[in-house]
C-alpha cells in the first residue's frame, strides 16, 4: 500500500495559490503567508515572528532571483539567527501588501513597534492552512507540511543534504534526513 505523502510538493503549492480566490487585501495575505512559509522552509513560529526590518529592504536586489529574509535569534528554534530565502516576485507581492496594509491605522502601528507583517495567531494561521489545503486539495495539511514539503522539494532537485540542513536551520543532519520523503517512483527509478 503506498502512503500519502505528508508533506505539500511544489505542483500542489502552485495549485492551491492558483485556487484561492478573492481581491481583499486578506485574501492577499493568506496567500503570500503560504507562499512564504513554504519557499522559505519556516516554522510556524519563524514565519509569524518576522518583522518589517526583517525584510531587510536596504538590501533588496531586483536582480537576485531569491531575496533573503531574517529569522532573529528570538523566533528561532535553538536560538540561532539565520536567513530564509524566498523568490524575488513573493518578496515583491509581500512589499506591495505591506504598502497597502500599512494605509489601515491599526496595522500600521503594529508595524512600527515591530509587529508580524502578517497578523495571524499560530492557531489561526494553522486554521487557515489546514481549511484552504482541504477545501481545494481535499486533504487538511497542517503548517508543517509546508516545510516539510519545501525540504523534500530541496533534496529531490539534487541539494546536498548538509545545504538542506542549513536552509532548514537544523542543529544536525539527523534533523534533516526526517524530512526526506521518496515517492514509490522515487524508489523505483532508483533501482534503474
Amino acid at each position: 500500500m503506498l502512503f500519502r505523502s505528508l508533506h505539500l510538493t511544489q505542483k500542489e503549492l502552485e495549485y492551491l495559490i492558483e485556487h484561492m480566490k478573492g481581491d481583499m487585501i486578506t485574501d492577499e495575505r493568506n496567500r503570500l503567508a503560504i507562499l512564504t512559509q513554504w519557499w522559505g522552509a519556516f516554522r510556524i513560529s519563524e514565519l509569524l515572528g518576522i518583522s518589517f526590518d526583517d525584510l531587510e529592504t536596504k538590501n533588496y536586489n531586483r536582480d537576485k532571483e531569491f531575496q533573503k529574509i531574517k529569522v532573529r535569534v528570538e523566533v528561532a528554534k535553538f536560538k540561532k539567527e539565520r536567513y530564509a530565502y524566498i523568490p524575488t516576485s513573493v518578496y515583491q507581492r509581500i512589499i506591495r501588501y505591506l504598502k497597502e496594509r500599512a494605509k489601515i491605522v491599526s496595522f500600521a502601528q503594529k508595524l512600527d513597534l515591530g509587529g508580524n507583517i502578517w497578523g495571524f495567531s499560530n492557531s489561526a494561521y494553522d486554521k487557515l492552512v489546514r481549511e484552504k489545503t482541504k477545501a481545494i486539495l481535499g486533504r487538511a495539511y497542517n503548517t508543517h507540511s509546508l516545510r516539510h514539503g519545501r525540504a523534500n522539494n530541496l533534496i529531490k532537485k539534487g541539494v546536498p543534504i548538509d545545504k538542506v540542513k542549513e536552509i532548514m536551520g537544523h542543529e544536525s543532519i539527523t534533523s534533516t534526513q526526517v524530512y526526506i520523503h521518496p515517492s514509490q517512483e522515487d524508489i523505483e527509478n532508483s533501482l534503474k
